[in-house]
């Protein structure tokens, strides 16, 4: 790894380095989320400033990254533009890691304008998403928004996607259709055969779960 001297070691701690690859990525996030996001933050804004992503994660996902520990460190202004240009970088095309355009919505509804926050929400049903995570982000925070109709069309949608997808992990498939059925359930729906499904995953992928949790 790229190793942080002089001033920039003192700032970030004396075990410092820029990492190469996604794991020493994730090893070095926690320890500075552990001093506090806004050090997470400031390590990420490191990485991006030098030029040297990890292999393994793109400028928009550093920039996901940014963004939240941002917010998390109650600098709304700064996770907002780290969203956006996240957005800007990756683009309408995402087919895989993550899709920073939910994100960008959830700033704007929480701390932006609504009414962007949707018509960001709008674009990406448009753009007919090719990640399935992409689905379940915009479902759950639909879910979380108390537009439960919204969620269940998002969710349904990505439960779809996944199911004609042979390359999707069967454990994703399982949370899309568990957080769909969870969402119908809370509005009243009968169990459909999808809500069947999940449940009939759940056992496949976790045995014994439903002694442990029988919901």
């Amino acid at each position: 790894m790229i190793e942080i001297r002089g001033a920039e070691q003192a700032r970030y701690g004396p075990s410092v380095r820029l990492p190469k690859t996604d794991d020493a990525f994730s090893d070095q996030i926690l320890w500075h989320a552990q001093h506090g996001p806004a050090n997470a933050a400031a390590y990420c804004r490191k990485i991006l400033d030098s030029g040297a992503l990890p292999r393994g994660i793109s400028r928009a996902e550093l920039l996901v990254d940014l963004g939240e520990y941002s917010q998390m460190a109650g600098d709304v202004a700064a996770a907002g533009q780290a969203f956006r240009e996240a957005v800007a970088e990756s683009g309408t095309e995402v087919d895989s890691g993550t899709d920073p355009r939910p994100y960008l919505a959830e700033w704007c509804l929480a701390h932006g304008d609504p009414e962007e926050g949707r018509r960001v929400l709008d674009e990406v049903w448009r753009s007919r998403p090719r990640s399935v995570h992409t689905y379940i982000s915009v479902g759950e925070l639909l879910e979380e928004q108390g537009d439960d109709a919204g969620a269940i069309k998002w969710l349904t949608a990505g439960a779809l996607r996944a199911l004609r997808d042979d390359g999707q992990t069967l454990g994703d498939v399982q949370f899309i259709l568990a957080a769909r059925r969870r969402v119908r359930l809370a509005q009243g729906f009968d169990e459909d055969d999808y809500d069947v499904m999940a449940e009939e995953l759940r056992d496949r992928i976790h045995p014994g779960f439903r002694d442990i949790d029988p919901a």
